[in-house]
């Protein structure tokens, strides 16, 4: 996390120049029942988060809300929230997006990382030129794709797939990624 900080907040919620303090893990459907159920979708592949007592935050605002109950409910999940007691409590939540705070993720094994601590990082060649930063991951079902903006703005972004043979190194420590290009580039 960068030690300077602005103290004007951007759109996520996050102090601009900074990583995100909180990170978009769901989103609301409909109600379900009469007690305050409500379908989530899940935006991660990490679901073993989602457990009873997480603080979970809702909507622009990130208001707090506590996980009361979760259970499979076909292709998304049946939740509800301490306090949430009838159907037109959750009826105010319908569409809403769920966050969870960054410092509340848990931690990865080695090797994994989480896409939030990718975005910003150089990207270098294996004879260590620099070839952009990445600013977003196209995520294709068979394997995550690096958006690469260029140094040079008139350059097109460089899409990297992020495959071991293509991705040779990941310093987070010092922020760069190494990369042996395709022979496409």
């Amino acid at each position: 996390m960068s030690a300077e900080k602005s103290s004007k907040k951007n759109q996520s919620g996050s102090l601009e120049n900074s990583e995100p303090d909180f990170l978009t893990v769901g989103r609301l459907q409909k109600p379900h029942g009469i007690h305050g159920e409500m379908k989530f979708s899940s935006l991660t592949d990490i679901d073993e988060i989602f457990e009873t007592g997480l603080e979970l935050y809702v909507g622009p605002e990130k208001k707090e809300y506590i996980l009361d109950e979760i259970r499979e409910g076909g292709k998304r999940f049946i939740i509800r929230f301490e306090k949430l007691e009838n159907r037109e409590d959750a009826q105010e939540l319908t569409n809403q997006y769920v966050y969870i705070r960054k410092q509340d993720l848990p931690e990865l094994i080695e090797g994994a990382y989480y896409q939030h601590e990718l975005i910003g990082m150089d990207v270098l060649d294996e004879s260590e030129r620099g070839l952009g930063k990445i600013v977003s991951i196209i995520s294709t079902g068979a394997n995550d794709v690096y958006v690469v903006k260029p140094q040079d703005e008139n350059q097109p972004d460089i899409l990297i797939p992020a495959i071991s043979s293509v991705v040779q190194e990941i310093n987070l420590r010092n922020g760069f990624i190494k990369v042996r290009l395709p022979e496409y580039y």
